[in-house]
């Protein structure tokens, strides 16, 4: 009988982690393949395939190139919603009268230094914030600015395909500003230059066979700005015979990212260029093999400072030797990579670098992913007074006037500087150093037993409390002896692991061991394990005849409860027949009620006691303390009977004196 087949399993495909690009083994093809990589020609770039949503703010104004004009002679717009007042309402217009009164509203509003936003008041305001802060964070994040004012719209679409999509043509560079949170969104113009969208030339280029020179150098330009409707002009006319192409001067606030596209131009236009640095030269021809990273080998770190002066070190941050390494690495030109995990100074070290290489007189770029990066080292700078040079060339506080200023402080400090007081306080680090770098030889030099200084310390440092061996001096053993030592110390180790958590044996009092006292221990305990058997036989009986439960605490429990028992049933033991048939409780009830009543008696008696100097004991008056004592013999005594004895005694010694 034949089994049944299984189903075929299902092709799922390759997941992303499997997909592994192929690497081409020419220079041409590598940078072909990272090219590719780095411009994203498909729809899911925003630059390509524009799409309204809440990411972005529709927006209406009279003349597109007039709004241009007026941002870049610096004018404020707020937003206009439309829809708070709704000119329409609920009227019925024809198209052409909704259009005529949308346009009067859209020129009153730009009269007025105000954008129309076809939203209500609400929507308008989250866009806007939404807007602002995805252009904050961006700034913060990569330095750049991502807040565009999209002017002119290319709507396309691919031959056979029915649904068309729309690029922006011209990225007019805006911010967003206000007083407070509860203030309106001012529009303005960024310092940033206009731009065409450059995206859409390479998509025009490679799918659509239009090359669009005219547009891709410096854009035309008029007595205000841009010239919008020259630019505008010139794209209907070349791709008025295109299907599917018009061009729509519509507007739009969004964010648009230009970093890979970029980079993607640097490979393009400076591919040869490129070259002239040897990292990159190495990654596109000759990946496969080692790199050299040049500069000669580091110096080792236990030689660092016999190889360098202070006066050649300028880290005015803390460093240890592994970062002092890469210091003098950057500074000799080699190629590294610094790697750390977060909180191990890898910051501090950037710093370190960028100062040693100032102090040769090199120029260093620092770029970073993140622009935190880049203020995180900037403000270690500043804060050990190289603010002076630095210069941002990327920031959300730089402008054009703001670079010049930094140049000119940068110069003036530069020209300022004296070397003869940094000579002198590095010469007297070097003589302190040096006094260091002698201990520490000291401490870390072997002597004739064979361990150093630091040796013995990490032993005493490290080791338990127990047996401590002393000698007359530290030369006391030399390699061989202390090494005998050691061994020694390790087999009495092993010994009393073996034996030492044995139980004690406080009777056994020989010293020598002999096989004739071997002998006799053996026989001695058989003799103890027979008197042992018979006492617990003995114990058993005992327990069984007193009516004793089993005992499951241990014989140790068992002997000490008959041992007990055997005190109180011994010739010399206590009678406790006088002793109450109480519970416990009610026993130790009494007890406290007696010491209670004896505390109270002892208090009453030290009442009683009293001393008298010899001149009170004069005018004391006996006459009628006799008359009193005869009263107290016949029963009218106020004190207690210790208290008259006292009192007669005191009579009778004065009454022999003759005083009485």
């Amino acid at each position: 009988m034949v089994p049944a087949k299984l189903p075929d399993p299902i092709d799922l495909g390759l997941l992303p982690s499997e997909v592994i690009d192929q690497v081409l083994d020419t220079p041409k093809g590598r940078i072909e393949r990272w090219q590719a990589k780095l411009l994203d020609l498909s729809l899911r770039n925003r630059l390509l395939n524009f799409k309204p949503g809440k990411q972005a703010v529709h927006c209406l104004v009279p003349d597109v190139g007039t709004l241009e004009d007026a941002l870049a002679a610096d004018k404020a717009f707020h937003a206009y919603p439309l829809l708070e007042d709704d000119p329409i309402g609920e009227r019925q217009l024809s198209r052409q009268e909704r259009d005529a009164i949308i346009s009067s509203a859209t020129e009153d509003a730009f009269d007025r230094g105000q954008i129309t936003v076809p939203l209500d008041r609400k929507d308008t305001e989250n866009r806007l914030l939404t807007l602002f802060r995805k252009a904050k964070s961006d700034l913060q994040e990569g330095g750049t600015n991502t807040l565009f004012l999209a002017a002119g719209f290319l709507r396309w679409q691919r031959e056979g395909d029915k649904r068309s999509y729309r690029a922006p043509l011209l990225l007019i560079p805006i911010k967003l500003e206000r007083k407070s949170a509860r203030s309106k969104f001012k529009i303005l113009h960024h310092e940033d230059e206009v731009r065409f969208n450059s995206t859409l030339l390479e998509f025009l280029k490679r799918d659509f066979d239009l090359n669009l020179l005219e547009l891709e150098g410096e854009l035309p330009r008029d007595d205000s700005g841009i010239d919008l409707p020259r630019i505008f002009e010139w794209m209907r006319t070349r791709v008025r015979d295109v299907p599917g192409f018009e061009v729509v001067e519509e507007i739009a606030i969004s964010t648009f990212s230009f970093s890979k596209y970029l980079m993607w131009k640097d490979l393009v236009d400076r591919t040869e260029k490129l070259r002239n640095n040897r990292l990159v030269a190495h990654l596109v021809d000759n990946p496969d093999k080692t790199f050299e990273g040049g500069a000669g080998e580091a110096i080792p770190a236990e030689q660092m400072d016999h190889r360098l002066a202070p006066k050649d070190l300028v880290t005015p941050l803390p460093a240890d030797s592994s970062q002092l390494l890469a210091v003098v690495a950057a500074a000799k030109g080699s190629d590294f990579v610094l790697i750390g995990p977060p909180g191990t100074g890898k910051s501090q070290t950037i710093a370190n670098i960028i100062c040693q290489c100032l102090a040769h007189g090199k120029t260093v770029l620092f770029v970073a992913e993140k622009a935190a990066a880049l203020d995180v080292v900037q403000r270690r700078l500043e804060a050990h007074g190289l603010g002076d040079a630095v210069l941002e060339l990327h920031s959300n506080k730089t402008d054009r006037k703001s670079v010049l200023t930094q140049l000119g402080q940068g110069w003036d400090r530069a020209s300022a500087t004296s070397e003869q007081d940094w000579l002198d306080i590095t010469e007297k680090l070097r003589i302190k150093r040096d006094q260091l770098n002698t201990y520490v030889d000291a401490v870390h030099t072997k002597g004739a037993q064979g361990f150093s200084v630091y040796d013995a310390i990490s032993w005493t440092a490290g080791a338990p409390q127990g047996l401590k061996l002393y000698y007359e001096c530290k030369d006391a053993h030399d390699q061989h002896s202390f090494e005998r030592l050691l061994e020694i110390a390790e087999e009495l180790g092993r010994t009393h692991a073996a034996v030492g958590n044995g139980a004690s044996l406080p009777l056994v009092g020989e010293a020598e061991w002999s096989h004739a006292w071997e002998n006799q221990i053996i026989k001695r305990a058989k003799t103890l394990r027979v008197s042992i058997e018979h006492a617990m036989r003995s114990a058993g009986d005992l327990a069984t005849r007193l009516a004793l439960t089993p005992d499951r605490a241990g014989i140790s429990a068992r002997r000490m409860l008959l041992t007990k028992l055997f005190r109180r049933i011994s010739p010399d033991a206590e009678d406790l027949r006088t002793v109450p048939r109480l519970s416990e409780h009610d026993l130790n009830t009494a007890v406290d009620r007696f010491k209670v009543a004896l505390e109270a008696f002892m208090e009453a008696q030290e009442r009683c006691n009293a001393s008298y100097t010899e001149d009170n004991l004069k005018r004391l008056p006996l006459d009628q303390l006799d008359t009193e004592w005869r009263a107290g013999e016949a029963g009218f005594w106020p004190f207690s009977v210790l208290k008259k004895r006292k009192i007669r005694k005191l009579l009778q010694t004065y009454a022999n004196s003759g005083q009485a």
